[in-house]
């Protein structure tokens, strides 16, 4: 697992600051092009190439991002979770975020679990409750660190979970596992879900 983290930070870099310069270079090259250029057609031309490379360096740091999120490093969980809940893509979708006592002498590769723990309870939230509300609480007393994930969505019967290998609990499991803790779901048809996490820090 700590390997899997490494090589995700290392991926990151590589896009942001490789692909994500080229790109980058690519486009002021061009925007210099453009105004030097007498040539209306060619400048009219260039200008959705521009455009395009605008959105494509914008989805670049996205997923640079998502892979391993700048403002934990710089500002510590509480910041980037807080972060996380308020960019969720969904527009219906409303997210809070509730933060108690969390210590800031966590290490730095136990924030990144506990982050990518509650990443993958909000995809999943996203993806599969139909919800309306989700929750997130966060909360720290001693060694132990608390989460807590409630959405108000369709639910479903926890019997089923271990057959639901593409809802991404394995790899919650997994991170939870690591860090010594364990995980608690409830949840039932048409009856929303609570996902209850302790975790050591």
């Amino acid at each position: 697992m700590a390997g899997e983290e490494i090589e995700r930070q290392r991926l990151a870099r590589d896009l942001h600051d490789g692909l994500g310069g080229a790109l980058v270079g690519i486009k002021m090259s061009l925007s210099g092009k453009i105004a030097e250029s007498t040539d209306q057609d060619y400048v009219s031309d260039l200008i959705p190439v521009i455009k395009q490379l605008d959105n494509s360096v914008s989805e670049l740091r996205h997923i640079a991002h998502n892979m391993m999120p700048a403002n934990l490093i710089k500002f510590g969980l509480e910041v980037a979770i807080k972060d996380l809940c308020e960019t969720i893509p969904h527009e219906q979708i409303k997210v809070s975020y509730q933060a108690y006592g969390i210590r800031k002498d966590i290490p730095e590769q136990t924030e990144l679990y506990i982050y990518r723990i509650i990443q993958e309870l909000l995809n999943n939230a996203l993806k599969h409750s139909e919800a309306t509300e989700i929750l997130v609480q966060c909360s720290q007393e001693g060694k132990i660190f608390s989460i807590a994930v409630e959405d108000n969505g369709k639910g479903f019967e926890t019997e089923t979970l271990d057959k639901a290998k593409g809802m991404g609990f394995t790899n919650i499991r997994n991170r939870v596992g690591f860090l010594n803790g364990h995980i608690d779901i409830e949840s039932s048809t048409g009856e929303g879900t609570t996902v209850n996490i302790e975790v050591y820090v």
